[in-house]
C-alpha cells in the first residue's frame, strides 16, 4: 500500500507473491448439553502454520482525480473480491509525506462459507528520493461469515483483524517493487446452536508486490510539451 496517487487517467496492476505464518490459536469452546442445558468450556492450543500463496493477488488501480484513485483487488486461493477508494488527505504528488484513507468492501467465499467484508488502512508514505519510498499502514477489518451447508453451521461468525505493514516501494522507469511486512492480530467468533468457539491468533505476512505503471511515460512525454 501507498499513500500516493495516480496521476488522472494512469493505471497501475499489481502482483503480490507472498508467505503467510498463522501463530497456533489457542481456542475457548463452550458446549450446551441439549437435555440439561449444561454449560462446559475447554481450552485447546493449535500449532503453527505457515502456507506460501501459490497463486499472487491480483490488483488494478486507477486515477480518477488529483486526490482520488479506484480499484479493486482478488485473492485467488483467499477467495476474496475487493473493491476500494483511495482519498488523499495529506500532500500532493511530488510531496516527500503523504497520508491517504483507503475503505474497501468485499465479498469472501470459502469452500460451504460466505461473507461480506470492510477494511479501513491509513496509508503513510515518505519518499526518500525519486525511486525509494518508506510505506506504512496501519489498518483495521471486519469479516462476517454465514455457511450455505447447514453441515458448516458452526462456522458462522464474524473474524476482526487489527495490524499494520510497512514496506519499501523501489520504482522504476515503468514497473516497481515493493517487499513488505505485515502483522496483525485476528479474533474468532463462531457460533452455532451447539455452543460458542472463540480464538485470537497472530499472522505475519512476508509479500513481494510488482507493479506495472500504465501511461507512465505518456503523461512524462505531455509533461514535456507543456
Amino acid at each position: 500500500r501507498t499513500a500516493e496517487i495516480l496521476p488522472e487517467g494512469e493505471g497501475d496492476l499489481t502482483m503480490t507473491f507472498s508467505a503467510t505464518r498463522y501463530e497456533g490459536q489457542e481456542s475457548t469452546n463452550s458446549d450446551v448439553d441439549v437435555e440439561t442445558g449444561e454449560v462446559t468450556t475447554g481450552t485447546v492450543q493449535n500449532p503453527d502454520v505457515v502456507l506460501p500463496n501459490l497463486v499472487p493477488e491480483f490488483a488494478y488501480h486507477i486515477g480518477v482525480a488529483e486526490d482520488v484513485e479506484v480499484g479493486g483487488r482478488i485473492v485467488v486461493l483467499g477467495g476474496l473480491m475487493e473493491l476500494d477508494v483511495k482519498y488523499r488527505f495529506l500532500g500532493s504528488t511530488g510531496d516527500a509525506l503523504q497520508m491517504a484513507i483507503q475503505p474497501a468492501v468485499g465479498y469472501r467465499a470459502l469452500g460451504s462459507i460466505e461473507g461480506l467484508s470492510a477494511s479501513l488502512p491509513i496509508i503513510t508514505t515518505y519518499s526518500l528520493s525519486d525511486t525509494i519510498a518508506l510505506n506504512v499502514a496501519p489498518y483495521i477489518s471486519y469479516t462476517d461469515f454465514t455457511a450455505t451447508d447447514d453441515s458448516f453451521a458452526s462456522l458462522n461468525g464474524s473474524w476482526l483483524s487489527a495490524g499494520g505493514s510497512v514496506g519499501v516501494k523501489l520504482q522504476a522507469k515503468t514497473m516497481y517493487f515493493m517487499p513488505q511486512i505485515e502483522l496483525s492480530k485476528m479474533i474468532q467468533n463462531l457460533e452455532d446452536s451447539s455452543g460458542s468457539s472463540d480464538s485470537d491468533s497472530t499472522i505475519m505476512m512476508f509479500g513481494v508486490t510488482v507493479g506495472f505503471n500504465e501511461g507512465r511515460e505518456m503523461s512524462k512525454l505531455e509533461d514535456m510539451d507543456k
